[in-house]
């Protein structure tokens, strides 16, 4: 420092002498990084909102599927205790005047949302030689497009 005078001067030659660092990342460096960065982020979420609505889906099926299931087991009932065409099944499980089983034995309407079923005789050309066969049959829709869940078993009067 230069006394004497009101500006405060420093001589270079007492300061010490200060390295200049090349480490470090430069502006670019840190934008592409940034960027990956980004990229995965973006393709993790995407990923992670596929799998739930995966799940979602399968979730909604397994609900169908066991609805099918519960429908299959009680048209069994029905024809092991001697309800064995589809108008007495159809009959038997109406419900405050509506029928929780539809007959489908002219063939599946898909627009319906109900259980539709068809009941096979033994000895019919497609069915069993002692069994009768019970197809079920739901239709649902999680969007435009109309699906279905279909279950085959098999029953004999009076077991």
């Amino acid at each position: 420092m230069i006394y004497g005078s009101n500006k405060v001067q420093f001589n270079k030659r007492y300061l010490p002498m200060i390295k200049m660092s090349r480490k470090g990342f430069t502006l670019v460096e840190v934008l592409a990084s940034t960027l990956i960065l980004a990229i995965i982020a973006i393709a993790i979420i995407f990923a992670l909102n596929f799998s739930q609505q995966m799940v979602q889906s399968n979730s909604n099926k397994d609900a169908y599927a066991a609805e099918v299931q519960t429908a299959a087991d009680a048209i069994m009932c029905y024809v092991n205790g001697g309800s064995t065409t589809a108008s007495e099944i159809r009959d038997v499980s109406k419900v405050g005047g509506e029928y929780i089983y539809i007959d489908a034995s002219s063939g599946y309407d898909s627009t319906e949302n109900k259980i539709q079923f068809k009941i096979v005789p033994p000895g019919a050309p497609t069915g069993d030689l002692y069994l009768y066969k019970i197809t079920v049959r739901i239709y649902y829709s999680f969007t435009n497009d109309r699906k279905s869940l279909e279950l085959v078993c098999f029953a004999h009067e009076g077991w």
